[in-house]
């Protein structure tokens, strides 16, 4: 589990994707992040081929219990991408 992937600098981001093409095939990987990383890719502040790696899916949850289980919830995806 990655946590906070939106906050990494260049070269941590460079450090995870050779982590990752040296894990076996089989081996999956949960990142979080408290931002949508894809307008960090738009302005080259995260590898394009770590964010395609990563098959980023990005929800927008409610913020309250209240809120999540009512009729005006909504969870959507944004900026998916899946290889």
């Amino acid at each position: 589990m990655i946590w906070d992937v939106d906050t990494m600098g260049l070269m941590q981001q460079e450090q995870l994707l050779m982590w990752m093409d040296s894990l076996a095939a089989d081996v999956q990987v949960i990142s979080v992040g408290g931002s949508p990383v894809f307008p960090l890719v738009l302005r080259e502040e995260f590898l394009d081929t770590l964010y395609y790696r990563l098959n980023i899916v990005c929800l927008t949850l409610a913020s309250n219990r209240a809120a999540a289980f009512g009729a005006n919830s909504t969870v959507k995806a944004c900026n998916a991408h899946v290889t």
